[in-house]
């Protein structure tokens, strides 16, 4: 018997994975919308609205996708995302080097609203995955990242993703993400 999702049928024995697409802010600024895709096929949009038609604040959101298979066993695939359905305050963030070659510490440069990012900031290390490496605390607007995860274990090589994130002016979460390539 086939394994369906809404109006998509796949083999018996199909293995699922779920992925987002990037949140595409709408062009007025407000809203916009994040594509839920069920091994590379589009089953769902969010519009970033909440249940009132108002735009959800900015930050990371966990998806669910909830599915029974033919056996009626319950199957639950999960990822994070950054939602940014407010925009307008401007963040940086830089990596050097965005490419770390046999182990050279990286150092993250940070503002928000041209302001120096500092304790009340933070910026995370996520594998492409999405799994938390690690959290570092800038102070006056640098941070070094030693390339080791939380548990202070030697972080391996790959792609990683630096989040920033922080407070706005108006009292929403700002962020920026870069990307920092660890090759040992």
């Amino acid at each position: 018997m086939a394994e369906t999702c809404g109006n998509l049928t796949f083999p018996p024995g199909t293995t699922f994975s779920m992925s987002l697409s990037d949140f595409i802010p709408g062009p007025s600024g407000v809203g916009g919308a994040i594509t839920i895709l069920l091994n590379g096929l589009e089953v769902a949009v969010w519009d970033a609205m909440d249940l009132e038609g108002e735009p959800v604040p900015n930050g990371h959101y966990h998806f669910i996708l909830e599915e029974t298979d033919a056996q009626g066993r319950i199957v639950l695939l999960e990822r994070d995302a950054y939602i940014g359905a407010r925009t307008g305050e401007a963040s940086t963030l830089s990596a050097v080097p965005n490419i770390s070659v046999g182990g050279a510490n990286v150092v993250f440069t940070a503002s928000l609203t041209g302001i120096p990012a500092d304790a009340q900031s933070r910026i995370k290390l996520y594998t492409t995955g999405g799994e938390l490496v690690r959290t570092l605390v800038p102070s006056a607007g640098t941070v070094t990242w030693d390339l080791t995860s939380r548990s202070g274990r030697t972080v391996a090589s790959g792609l990683y993703l630096a989040v920033l994130e922080g407070p706005g002016a108006v009292g929403d979460k700002l962020h920026k993400v870069v990307k920092v390539l660890v090759l040992r």
